[in-house]
């Protein structure tokens, strides 16, 4: 899995893009369960109408409370790094999922690289060969792109456009 996935790459992965997803969505799911466990914890340990009536208690209810803390210092400190991230990948997908191989892996080119991808893709499926001047030199490709992208879809990844097969 790639370290990161955002909207400076010129060719995206749909496939890369889920992972990243889940993987995002468990780490937040586990802080989430560990504030829960630590309210849990201290609403059944301690009865707050009643104050602790020793020391011992009063250091498992200062415990107990250090570690909801630490728990919510936690998630809070995660969605200030990464929801930002999550929220743009949450709706590229959703914005993609409309692409006929979404789940199975489609590409997604960063509109500013759009022609350099059409004359790639020309040339990998052997419509031309580089090594030859003529016609290949001659070729319009703003405009061999501009009618590729009929075949495309146009999405938006956090403010970037990049063009999904349709």
């Amino acid at each position: 899995m790639q370290s990161t996935i955002d909207n400076t790459q010129d060719v995206l992965d749909s496939r890369e893009i889920i992972g990243r997803i889940e993987e995002r969505e468990a780490e937040r799911k586990a802080l989430v369960e560990e504030v829960e466990a630590a309210k849990a914890a201290f609403g059944e340990d301690f009865d707050l109408i009643c104050p602790p009536t020793n020391t011992a208690e009063q250091l498992a209810l200062d415990a107990a409370m250090q570690a909801q803390a630490i728990a919510e210092a936690a998630l809070a400190n995660w969605d200030e790094d990464h929801l930002a991230e999550l929220d743009a990948l949450k709706s590229l997908a959703e914005q993609g999922s409309c692409s006929p191989d979404w789940q199975y892996g489609e590409t997604l080119v960063r509109d500013s690289y759009f022609t350099t991808y059409a004359e790639e893709l020309a040339e990998d499926c052997c419509m031309l060969d580089r090594e030859l001047t003529w016609p290949y030199t001659c070729i319009d490709w703003d405009r061999a792109a501009s009618d590729l992208k009929m075949d495309y879809h146009c999405v938006d990844f956090d403010g970037i456009d990049y063009w999904i097969r349709a």
